[in-house]
């Protein structure tokens, strides 16, 4: 095939050749386009085969990763071609049929020893970079283009963790993590009073030393939050805030605040809520003035609170808050998880049915995030119904907005060693999502501090 477009190829430049020197003096010369680009680069289908442990034993499976799923991006001014996404890892790009265009009469693979024709027909490796060039109509070559395909190293779901080391204060016990642009804070009662330690979220191996918070007595740690562009925080019912967790300013003072609850802080809605010290709802367009709203339900939690704030995604303007916290019902194993619309008066929970085994579990120190486009609870031991729960043996996973949880047991997992470090911290810990959408874990006595992240929230394409 290769041997016949090559002798057409040679026919035609011959033919062009005769035809113009025959012309005489009077007669048009015709010219012969020398464009030369690839215009378009697409993949076939590739069928690949992966060895997965079942049931003990070494299986051989088959995958097919769906080549129009995964367009190619040609960069003209650097003559460099690549697909945007990368393939699945453990795609097999050793034999791949590639569909090309140019604007030219034919393409050829550059090689080092002898330039080769190439046909829709081949079989190619791009286990490294091809390059190719295409041939003008004039018969001149165009630039080189270098291809290749890009496949993931990394399981893009899976959640990846790091050890950022172990110089955490280890006299710390309870704590509380937050973030704010560049840097995390965690606050902690001290003997003299609430202090902070920081550290920059590219770095976590190294804390600066603990700062009482100064001209802020009896500060609650445990109320801390990040609103907008600040740090806000309760001492005595009163609100204040700081933009570097050491220089503070009173907010508001006569509110009567007692726990601060979640905040929303978007282009649409800006907003902080709270709970009175006379059990009623609370909030807050400005952290200054304070509307009271209902009065809250005994099972409303009012300890170790974990929030979570999204948009909906059939309408962005409006934002979804999920509220869960500790559960201090005896008898019960599920943790009770609130909703609540951002243009909505009240916050509502979602009842929990009888021999329902899809809700959140009752676990101690119980924390929720909002990561991965979906909803994760974990935390101490607890049960769920008949069953005990070690201490962060996985992570509860929630793709409905919190009505139901089922356990994660594959991708998004802890660490083995973190059931033994929540023993040795007694339960404190704090957890905090950055703006690069790591997950830290922070541990207290042992000081020691993890980081993790979905490996395809950190991949670049072009890599």
């Amino acid at each position: 095939m290769k041997i016949k477009f090559l002798t057409a190829i040679t026919g035609l430049l011959t033919a062009a050749f005769i035809i113009t020197s025959c012309l005489d003096s009077n007669e048009i010369e015709i010219e012969y386009s020398s464009e030369s680009s690839i215009t378009g680069f697409s993949i076939n289908d590739i069928e690949t085969q992966y060895t997965q442990v079942i049931d003990g034993k070494d299986t051989t499976l088959t995958f097919t990763v769906e080549g129009s799923k995964y367009p190619f991006a040609i960069d003209q001014s650097a003559r460099f071609i690549y697909n945007v996404d990368s393939l699945p890892v453990g795609t097999d790009v050793s034999k791949v049929v590639a569909n090309i265009q140019a604007d030219g009469i034919g393409i050829f693979i550059v090689a080092a020893d002898k330039d080769t024709l190439w046909s829709d027909t081949d079989s190619l490796n791009f286990e490294n970079p091809i390059r190719f060039k295409v041939m003008a109509m004039s018969g001149a070559y165009g630039p080189t283009y270098k291809a290749q395909i890009n496949v993931h190293k990394q399981v893009p779901d899976s959640l990846q963790w790091n050890f950022r080391g172990n110089s955490f204060d280890s006299s710390i016990q309870a704590q509380k993590a937050v973030t704010l642009g560049d840097y995390i804070y965690v606050f902690a009662p001290q003997k003299n009073g609430t202090a902070v330690t920081t550290t920059h979220i590219n770095d976590g191996s190294t804390w600066t030393s603990l700062q009482i918070l100064s001209g802020i007595p009896d500060a609650d740690y445990s109320s801390v939050m990040t609103w907008g562009d600040k740090l806000y925080i309760l001492a005595n019912n009163d609100l204040y805030c700081s933009t570097n967790g050491t220089d503070w300013d009173r907010v508001s003072t006569g509110a009567g605040l007692a726990q601060l609850t979640a905040s929303v802080f978007t282009a649409h809605n800006r907003k902080l809520y709270a709970i009175d010290t006379n059990r009623h709802f609370m909030e807050s367009v400005n952290g200054v003035v304070w509307e009271t709203r209902e009065e809250i339900p005994a099972s409303f939690p009012t300890s170790h609170l974990s929030y979570a704030t999204y948009p909906l995604e059939t309408n962005p303007s409006i934002d979804r808050m999920i509220l869960t916290g500790e559960n201090g019902i005896a008898t019960d194993t599920t943790s009770i998880v609130w909703t609540r619309l951002t243009t909505e008066a009240s916050w509502g929970d979602y009842p929990t049915a009888e021999n329902d085994r899809y809700y959140c579990p009752k676990l101690n120190h119980i924390a929720m995030i909002y990561y991965n486009d979906r909803l994760y609870a974990f935390g101490g031991p607890g049960k769920s119904f008949d069953k005990d729960i070690p201490a962060f043996s996985c992570f509860y996973e929630s793709i409905d907005q919190g009505i139901t949880w089922k356990p994660v047991s594959q991708y998004v997992l802890f660490p083995p060693e973190f059931t033994d470090l929540y023993q040795q911290a007694e339960g404190h810990y704090s957890c905090v999502v950055d703006k690069n959408d790591f997950l830290w874990i922070i541990w207290s006595r042992s000081g020691q501090v993890w980081r993790g992240r979905v490996n395809k929230l950190g991949f670049d394409s072009r890599k």
